[in-house]
């Protein structure tokens, strides 16, 4: 989030110049704007990230665009919410979504916020917003979130300013890793016509013109300076051009902690905008000409929006729940249900951009590669001319590689670069480290320090995830000691041969995603493997199953998987196996199902670690040492 924002919350008589004013404001280098429904100015501010847009001055992934849930009553109404605003806005998506009020304002009514948590967790698994969080929320509710919440709020928006320094709520949102936005961050240093108060701080105050002459600066840019030095994100507002270039200008020095402490003792402990105050009343009066039960009542009118809708095959209109499709992460990111593997024979390599185009065409969103698979150019060639065609969207996409050759912490971030580049991405999806040991040696690696490099490329943004493949149970316990990031997914072999059931159960336990590659296990042939198989697709369980659900055995096998809570990754050249393997969303197994295919389990991984030899000559056509020299050079 970028350090200070612009605010838009004004008098509805000035929502003439609301356009022309973030114009300005995006011009001058504003890159984060705030607004919400109960501004009615979205339509405005949407209309001039259009324009800047259009006219090359920013590109959308370069702003971040603020709005709020205003008016609501249950958890089904806040989709239709964010759906109104982004329409308004002319946005797929935007980069806050704040619970505005705790309350119903005109009623001064409790709202059931929980519940509407659970609504804010669906719009950020569906896309709709990059993050989500709260507005004017105390500790005691934010504390009932982070208590029964599956996503931790990333920012309360609140009332922060030297007349209202609102110190212990601030210290407490930091503790708790949520980010703090100041609104009103001048407070009553300038006049509020709406509140009737008696204020002896100013402008002119002996504090801020020493600060003032200390840094050559006016005293409001010292205002705003000492809230970002508090470590807040100040949201000043103004339609005046020249205040608009003065309030961004702060970003060139800095106070000392003593001045910070200095301006913390002109606290005068008196907030603007008080919701249990009846003069709550002058402000909708002064801002909108009418009182908060009409403001609020026309906010809501504006989210009268239909669910979307899509038809099935019989041209009957159905509710189209994409949320139950989506893997919520520990980290809040979220992951298609199912990937496409992209693993294969060296010389198949060259059919791999049109392989991955047809599999998006197909429906795949999740695409698995490694520098060890020889691929990245091409799944990177790939993923460019489905977007060149319009196929999709880089934001619709989940791109997982991997950390191959490494040694120690300091070459991860230099090799997911080098990922990025192959890959013609400026992130990927998901990082994991490919294997916790030296294959050639057989020694396992300092992982702890590796894990150490992944948080890095996480925090740098390379990577919006990261985790592990290929662990056991004493490797991950290792990692999740000494981690400050949990891995949010480990990738490992999972099949109806090969049901890995302890390590999986013990994942899920930790709120580890388990994926799952080599998915049919030794129903398919393997001929780089001296095994002989037991069992195959004609399998009794797999076909009665098969016939139960109009489907063939593999996809039974994946679905299989699905419904142990694990994402599959087939792999497959064959347009009709891709989009066979791919049509397995539409239905589920029961319980005895699932365990009637774990019955076929006879514990024999298809990637034996111990004997590799035949594997590295059939897929790659020369031996182990060759291939890890090959990738250490890349």
């Amino acid at each position: 989030m970028p350090p200070i924002a612009f605010g838009t919350a004004a008098p509805i008589s000035d929502l003439d110049d609301v356009v022309s004013s973030v114009i300005t404001a995006i011009e001058t280098g504003f890159r984060h704007i705030d607004t919400a429904p109960l501004y009615f100015n979205e339509a405005q501010i949407g209309a001039a990230i259009s324009n800047v847009t259009k006219r090359g001055l920013v590109l959308r992934r370069d702003l971040f665009i603020t709005t709020k849930l205003d008016a609501y009553s249950n958890r089904s109404e806040i989709i239709p919410a964010i759906k109104g605003s982004l329409q308004r806005l002319q946005l797929s998506y935007v980069d806050l979504y704040l619970i505005h009020t705790s309350e119903n304002v005109p009623t001064g009514t409790p709202i059931d916020f929980l519940d509407i948590w659970k609504g804010m967790e669906e719009v950020k698994m569906m896309g709709l917003a990059r993050s989500i969080g709260l507005s004017n929320f105390d500790s005691k509710k934010i504390n009932t979130i982070l208590a029964h919440g599956r996503i931790r709020p990333s920012v309360n928006q609140i009332e922060v300013n030297p007349t209202f320094a609102n110190l212990d709520l601030v210290s407490y949102c930091q503790n708790e890793g949520i980010a703090v936005m100041a609104y009103s961050p001048f407070g009553l240093l300038v006049p509020r016509p709406y509140k009737n108060t008696t204020n002896d701080l100013t402008f002119d105050d002996n504090t801020f013109m020493k600060l003032s002459r200390k840094y050559y600066k006016v005293p409001s840019q010292v205002v705003l300076r000492y809230l970002i030095d508090r470590g807040t994100v100040p949201i000043p507002k103004s339609f005046n051009k020249e205040h608009i270039k003065s309030n961004f200008n702060v970003l060139n020095f800095k106070l000392t902690q003593k001045e910070v402490y200095e301006i913390n003792e002109l606290d005068r402990d008196i907030r603007l905008y008080n919701f249990d105050n009846t003069s709550i009343e002058d402000l909708y009066e002064y801002y909108f000409g009418t009182s908060s039960a009409e403001v609020w009542s026309r906010a809501a009118n504006m989210n009268e929006l239909p669910q979307p809708q899509t038809t099935n095959d019989t041209g009957d209109t159905i509710v189209f729940d994409i949320i139950k499709m989506n893997i919520l992460l520990n980290d809040g990111y979220t992951m298609p249900p199912i990937a496409f593997g992209t693993f294969g024979k060296i010389k198949d390599v060259k059919t791999i951009t049109k392989t991955v185009v047809e599999a998006i065409e197909s429906g795949y969103r999740h695409f698995d590669t490694a520098p060890l698979y020889f691929n990245e150019v091409q799944v990177g060639e790939g993923i460019v001319d489905a977007i060149e065609r319009g196929l999709v969207d880089r934001k619709d996409l989940f791109i997982t590689t991997k950390l191959d050759i490494y040694s120690n912490r300091s070459e991860v971030v230099p090799a997911l670069k080098r990922s990025l580049q192959r890959l013609q991405l400026a992130y990927v999806d998901l990082y994991l480290i490919h294997i916790p040991f030296d294959v050639l040696t057989g020694k396992e690696i300092n992982c702890t320090d590796i894990w150490e490099g992944m948080e890095e490329a996480k925090l740098l943004g390379l990577t919006n995830s990261i985790g592990i493949s290929n662990f056991n149970h004493s490797q991950i316990d290792k990692i999740l000691e000494v981690c400050n990031i949990k891995p949010a997914v480990i990738q490992v072999e999972v099949s109806p041969t090969f049901t890995n059931i302890a390590l999986v159960d013990y994942c899920q336990s930790h709120q580890i995603h388990v994926t799952a590659f080599s998915p049919f296990g030794f129903l398919a042939p393997r001929p780089f493997r001296n095994y002989t198989p037991t069992t195959d697709f004609a399998n009794t369980t797999l076909v009665t199953i098969a016939k139960k659900h109009n489907k063939t055995p593999s996809q039974i096998v994946l679905r299989y998987l699905i419904d142990r809570g694990i994402t599959p990754i087939p792999a497959s050249s064959n347009k009709d196996y891709m989009q066979l393997n791919f049509n397995v969303l539409d239905f589920s197994l029961t319980q005895s199902e699932v365990v009637s295919i774990n019955n076929l389990n006879v514990s024999e991984a298809v990637y034996d670690f111990d004997n590799l030899d035949n594997l590295y000559q059939y897929f790659f056509d020369t031996n182990m040492e060759e291939v890890f020299k090959i990738v250490n050079d890349m």
